[in-house]
């Protein structure tokens, strides 16, 4: 019978939890306009644009697949090149009536994503990423995918249903 210390056990517990392709990469604590421009370009988002709402929030928005997502920052510090703590991406969807989005609301179900209703015939999707405690930009950019490969879901689900 082999017997493992405590401490044993949490180093491999330890192990098990940090994904090896995090260790020895710096964590990205905020992320400003520049940042979300490179990680949009680098996913091959076209139409890449960096703004500021009125606050000075940065805000950066590009298309993939014909449908404008955006990346909003939260938690942000002010100044010119504000840094934020958080970031929520963001898809709407238009529908032609108040029964096509809400049957949409039906299909647009994700553990990943929320699906918000923001008018009668609009629909938001949404993702929202806290910083704290700091990611991996491996990290980071996995999470701009996985919204993205959301949003193309979102679209077959609705052209299957011919919702779009």
């Amino acid at each position: 019978m082999i017997r493992l210390g405590n401490a044993t056990c949490l180093l491999m517990l330890a192990g098990a939890l940090i994904a090896p392709s995090a260790i020895g990469q710096t964590l990205v604590h905020d992320w400003g306009a520049k940042d979300m421009v490179q990680i949009f370009k680098d996913l091959q988002i076209d139409k890449v644009t960096a703004s500021a709402l009125k606050d000075g929030t940065p805000a950066v928005a590009g298309k993939t697949a014909g449908v404008l997502i955006g990346a909003m920052g939260g938690n942000c510090k002010d100044g010119p090149n504000a840094r934020c703590g958080a970031v929520d991406f963001v898809c709407d969807l238009a529908f032609a009536d108040a029964a096509k989005a809400d049957k949409a609301m039906a299909l647009l179900v994700y553990p990943q994503a929320a699906a918000l209703r923001v008018g009668p015939t609009s629909i938001r999707l949404h993702r929202h990423v806290l910083l704290e405690g700091g990611v991996s930009d491996d990290n980071l950019r996995a999470n701009v995918m996985l919204f993205v490969q959301t949003v193309f879901d979102a679209q077959n689900k609705l052209e299957e249903a011919k919702l779009d």
